[in-house]
């Protein structure tokens, strides 16, 4: 379990068995396997998405008990997660539907004092955002109310973020029409910690502990993918192994991927 990796990739039928409105089923790269519920496929060829569905749409990824473990109990200490996502509202404004959240790739043991993964967005319950969840609330107060003053609705969007649970944290965010990524957070030193409180599915698209706070129907998943290093020093793979090296990685993914989505 040195250095895992998940890949989500809807223009890849290896990443999913089904097809359109019967999606019911995700196999991403490396030790993990999952579920969807109440997904479909939308799109063409690289175009590809999963698209967010009328009930509790989620991607569930397997329990604490398997690989997930590794990541979820403190042992693995650096974790990089991009991925596209399409919205339909203006997700930032406090009060929309669920909260007006992005759930990206989250934490089962859900408390959210024991989270780890990537939130994003503004609500009443959680007014400071983006909401980068990697071991206890003071996260909140931490970041702050990052998110740029940008209007999402009916556009691509890709997000990223790395974190050393020892030290270190980048989050970026970038329009497909954009040449470059903005990088809206950058600490070396930004540190947490984190342990197993349940044992729920790592989950995406919904709150781990209450499907039915989930990112809003109609919302669009493009290209995902997750890294996590074991490694205490978090050396050995160029994926999350650096912090210098977190923004031009994703960079490199963005300008990769971006064309799919024009």
């Amino acid at each position: 379990y040195a250095n895992n990796i998940l890949i989500m990739d809807p223009a890849d039928s290896a990443c999913y068995s089904g097809s359109g409105s019967t999606v019911n089923n995700v196999s991403p790269n490396h030790n993990a396997g999952g579920t969807m519920t109440d997904m479909t496929i939308g799109g063409s060829g690289d175009g590809k998405y999963f698209l967010n569905g009328s009930g509790d749409p989620r991607i569930d990824y397997g329990s604490a008990s398997t690989y997930w473990q590794y990541v979820s109990n403190n042992t693995i200490n650096t974790m990089a997660y991009c991925g596209w996502v399409y919205a339909t509202t203006e997700f930032d404004d406090p009060g929309g539907e669920n909260s007006g959240m992005i759930w990206f790739l989250n934490d089962g043991d859900w408390g959210p004092s024991g989270q780890f993964g990537f939130t994003y967005g503004r609500s009443v319950s959680h007014p400071r955002a983006p909401q980068v969840h990697a071991g206890n609330t003071n996260r909140h107060t931490a970041l702050g109310n990052l998110i740029p003053d940008w209007t999402y609705t009916n556009k691509w969007c890709f997000y990223a973020t790395w974190h050393k649970m020892s030290g270190g944290m980048v989050i970026c965010q970038g329009l497909q029409s954009d040449t470059n990524l903005t990088t809206i957070y950058s600490s070396s030193t930004e540190s947490s910690s984190t342990f197993s409180a349940a044992n729920r599915p790592w989950m995406m698209a919904a709150r781990p502990d209450n499907y039915s706070e989930h990112t809003p129907q109609g919302y669009r998943w493009g290209k995902q993918a997750f890294w996590g290093n074991l490694s205490s020093g978090g050396s050995g793979n160029g994926l999350t192994s650096s912090f210098s090296n977190s923004v031009p990685m994703f960079e490199a993914i963005f300008d990769a991927t971006k064309s799919h989505y024009a």
